[in-house]
């Protein structure tokens, strides 16, 4: 039996029988349902879960104007599965509701609708291109630049904003970036933000804001090795911040992108349940700590899988044995 198969079988066990269930895979040596993500889209309808296989072959240009989930296997998912790769994506005005999990999004996301999740992925741009958007969940992910457009209500929690990577544009009171890694100085890892809530952030060598920034709280968060490490800063409120302080990871050498790298905090750092809500400040903190190092999705997947027969006669019974697991 191919492994696509095996994989969507398990996809296939998470998802209720209301949904419909699609699967998608370019690569002809692993077979599913459909060879174009787009063609899959479109024959969707509102509520439908499509998982797309990583392949090593990237997905062009989508567009979505439906309530979907859409489920990759990773952005780096373990060895032998490769990442599901898609290129720019166009979130429009009726694919509100929809989420995206588990991919590599390496060009844009364009949002032009509210009510939408993005997760458990490695992401290069965010674009929201209608201002005001409401309910924008951007959690557990890699991401090198974030634009709000002065969107409404955003939750930004628990993701790594990397290689100089910043989040800008917003002036909504109903702004929380909690619990982010922003590491390495391009720019400042603020820009154009005003009254946000900043909490349990980590700074490190990432200015966490500039002139720009204003009546923002800061509250309990770490920088470290920045050019100014001071928060908070000019008309910028807040307290509870540990300034210039090393947030001791598990691991991590040097700022560069690794996905291998453990930003867990080490028992004698000073960020352990110091965050506002009695946990770590950073990505393991929160009500919805950081949950795996590859992005893969929190849904089961086949470990093994075994065929109990040598030869079964024509209606005879198949008996097989499956284990799987689900990630965290």
């Amino acid at each position: 039996m191919k492994p696509s198969i095996l994989l969507f079988a398990a996809m296939l066990a998470a998802i209720s029988a209301q949904a419909t269930v699609r699967t998608v895979s370019n690569s002809p040596s692993q077979p599913a349902q459909y060879s174009s993500l787009q063609v899959a889209i479109d024959a969707a309808v509102n509520g439908d879960t499509l998982y797309v296989l990583g392949t090593g072959t990237a997905y062009p240009a989508i567009t979505i104007d439906k309530q979907l989930t859409i489920i990759g296997s990773g952005y780096a998912p373990p060895a032998p599965a490769q990442p599901t790769v898609i290129s720019t994506i166009y979130l429009y005005s009726n694919a509100g509701g929809s989420k995206l999990s588990s991919i590599d999004a390496n060009s844009t996301i364009y949002i032009y609708c509210s009510d939408v999740t993005l997760e458990r992925s490695r992401i290069y741009y965010i674009a929201p291109q209608v201002a005001g958007l409401n309910n924008l969940v951007i959690r557990h992910n890699y991401i090198y630049y974030a634009g709000f457009n002065n969107a409404n209500s955003v939750l930004f929690a628990n993701n790594i904003v990397h290689s100089g990577g910043y989040i800008q544009t917003s002036n909504s009171a109903s702004v929380l970036i909690t619990n982010n890694l922003f590491i390495s100085y391009y720019w400042h890892a603020l820009n154009t933000i005003s009254n946000a809530l900043v909490t349990n952030n980590i700074f490190w060598q990432s200015l966490p804001g500039d002139a720009s920034v204003t009546g923002c709280t800061y509250s309990n968060n770490i920088s470290y090795q920045t050019a100014n490490d001071n928060i908070p800063f000019g008309t910028n409120g807040g307290s509870g911040n540990l300034v210039g302080v090393n947030p001791q990871f598990t691991n991590a050498p040097n700022n560069t992108l690794n996905f291998a790298y453990n930003y867990d905090l080490l028992p004698g750092s000073a960020g352990n349940n110091a965050g506002t809500d009695g946990t770590d400040i950073g990505i393991y903190g929160g009500p919805a700590p950081w949950p795996n190092q590859n992005g893969v999705a929190r849904i089961p997947r086949v470990r093994e899988f075994n065929l109990q027969f040598s030869q079964v006669p024509q209606g005879g019974t198949v008996n097989a044995t499956v284990k799987a697991n689900k990630e965290n």
